[in-house]
């Protein structure tokens, strides 16, 4: 998950069009430390999350799953 949560905070910027930690904090009205620890992997989003944040932008996600070769259960 933590590949993921650093995956969708940096689609998030690239969507916005912003660079910064702190730039997406002030967007989504949230402390730049807790966008920090999501950026770093430090912290894994939730999709409710997520999902709460894009709500904000009117931004619509799409998650697709696939299988990785060699890793099947």
């Amino acid at each position: 998950m933590k590949k993921a949560t650093i995956l969708a905070i940096q689609k998030l910027k690239d969507f916005l069009g912003i660079k910064t930690d702190y730039e997406l904090a002030k967007i989504l009205n949230v402390p730049q430390s807790t966008v920090a620890r999501y950026s770093k992997g430090n912290t894994s989003i939730s999709l409710e999350k997520l999902n709460e944040f894009c709500e904000k932008e009117n931004i619509e996600i799409e998650i697709n799953y696939k299988q990785i070769k060699g890793k099947k259960k």
